[in-house]
């Protein structure tokens, strides 16, 4: 018997599939190495480079929330350190006011005696000079911390949110200071409205405005009566007025609603 010598003829004989292997089709798969990774899809590689760049959005957002608030940070820390100048200098002209209006009982300044001497003519008085500050108070200083605090109101900073009514009974408590009233009243009256002041002063820097005789009671009863006497004035009725004020704990400074 002939030897068979063919390789193709000996593969046949031996069961193999005489068909030679297509190029585009391996008769064998590349053997999957373990470790190895597997390159994604295109369909899939969209997906991942939706994810990343939903992702880097999300992140660029953050970022900007992020400083979008410390710039708001920054305006309210502005506002309220504005506000707290200008509370310090209206505070400290009714200081001097009140000082200097008391030096002699007010005589000459204040009530009758004051009138007389604000009429004299071509005459610089005490009164005239006490008219003069008031009315520096009244124009320039409260008009100024008015304004800072409406602005801070704004910025939502520790001054917190200041009401339209809050502001108007500020303005009025200074257009109460009147010479021309007792010495008595008008020593009042001008507690009365460095104590509505210094209030607003308690929230911006609380230890400062009780060095410089902020007294909550005081405070409150100040409020109170500047309320009382715009509602009479003007027929409103609010039983019920509410103000904010700073008191002290033994945790420390905090905010606490009045109710009359």
């Amino acid at each position: 018997m002939p030897e068979v010598t063919d390789p193709n003829l000996l593969a046949q004989l031996n069961g193999a599939d005489p068909r030679p292997p297509s190029p585009q089709y391996p008769a064998q798969p590349p053997a999957f190495i373990p470790g190895t990774p597997r390159a994604p899809n295109p369909m899939e590689q969209q997906r991942l480079d939706m994810d990343t760049q939903r992702f880097q959005m999300d992140q660029q957002k953050f970022e900007r929330e992020q400083q979008g608030e410390a710039e708001k940070a920054q305006m309210a820390e502005m506002t309220d350190r504005a506000a707290r100048e200008k509370l310090i200098r209206v505070i400290g002209t009714m200081n001097k006011v009140a000082i200097d209006a008391n030096d002699n009982a007010g005589w000459g300044e204040t009530g009758t005696t004051g009138r007389m001497g604000r009429n004299v003519p071509l005459m610089q008085t005490a009164g005239k000079d006490l008219a003069a500050n008031i009315d520096t108070l009244r124009a320039n200083y409260a008009f100024d911390a008015l304004q800072a605090m409406r602005d801070a109101s704004k910025t939502g900073g520790a001054l917190g949110q200041v009401s339209e009514i809050e502001l108007q009974l500020l303005e009025r408590a200074v257009s109460n200071v009147d010479p021309n009233q007792t010495h008595e009243q008008f020593l009042a009256n001008i507690e009365n409205a460095r104590q509505a002041y210094l209030s607003k002063l308690a929230f911006l820097q609380p230890e400062l405005a009780q060095r410089m005789g902020y007294d909550p009671e005081k405070a409150e009863a100040a409020w109170v009566a500047l309320n009382d006497r715009y509602n009479e004035e003007f027929g409103v009725a609010n039983p019920e007025p509410q103000f904010e004020r700073q008191v002290q704990t033994e945790s420390g400074w905090g905010k606490a609603t009045v109710v009359e």
